[in-house]
């Protein structure tokens, strides 16, 4: 996943930068099983990279912007909600609970990797 990662933000952020932003994935995913994860490259004020990620136990969120990586982990049983919300110019995923999360895909984009997303999550939290 590293390296898929790598490709796709490559030329768009520093090495060093990058590079605490895998350390931080190292560091939140360290004996855990990733069940699933999105990864999201926004420029809408500047570049930034996200990836979300759950395993059985946690649900997180690490953003690299503006050179600094900012992280998120908390426990999947604090999720309270999950909604997939179309509008016209695109689909956002919604997660609530300890934090709220959302997602975006821009439309003609397909939705089905975050509703693949959603529909685990929820299946997480009857576990």
């Amino acid at each position: 996943m590293l390296n898929q990662i790598h490709k796709f933000s490559s030329g768009l952020f520093a090495t060093k930068h990058l590079d605490l932003f895998f350390k931080k994935y190292l560091e939140m995913s360290q004996n855990e099983t990733v069940e699933d994860c999105l990864i999201n490259l926004s420029t809408d004020q500047g570049n930034e990279l996200e990836i979300s990620f759950f395993t059985k136990n946690f649900i997180c969120d690490i953003t690299l912007s503006n050179g600094a990586v900012y992280s998120y982990k908390f426990a999947i049983s604090k999720v309270q909600a999950v909604t997939l919300v179309e509008s016209d110019e695109k689909w956002t995923l919604n997660i609530f609970g300890e934090k709220h999360f959302d997602y975006n895909v821009t439309k003609p984009s397909s939705h089905l990797h975050l509703l693949k997303y959603k529909e685990a999550i929820e299946a997480g939290q009857t576990v």
